[in-house]
């Protein structure tokens, strides 16, 4: 193994380590406390309160991007069904000539 590749194998190890103990923190205080909604100022342990607020904001973007990702699946699937009902969609050709009986309902 390459020391470069060892070196962060080695920091990997040592915040996966670090993770898990704040994990078992966390899971000591809901079991005092009865929930993880560990205060601010949480002076028994003020580094547990930073890291519970960290975790929130990551699992907030995750969520945010995973429900982009979502919307945005949703909307090619759309496109392909529309697509699969008018072919016209594709070369611009989708909307009626002015003196068409067409309606669209909306």
């Amino acid at each position: 193994m390459h020391p470069q590749e060892f070196a962060h194998q080695k920091r990997l190890r040592q915040q996966d380590a670090q993770w898990e103990d704040f994990y078992r923190r966390l899971a000591e205080y809901k079991e005092k406390h009865g929930d993880c909604i560990v205060p601010r100022k949480y002076e028994a342990d003020p580094k547990l309160a930073n890291w519970v607020e960290q975790q929130r904001i990551l699992w907030n973007k995750e969520n945010k991007l995973e429900m982009q990702q979502q919307q945005r699946q949703q909307q090619q699937q759309q496109l392909q069904l529309l697509d699969q009902v008018d072919k016209a969609l594709d070369s611009g050709e989708s909307t009626p000539p002015a003196d068409s009986d067409v309606q669209f309902n909306t």
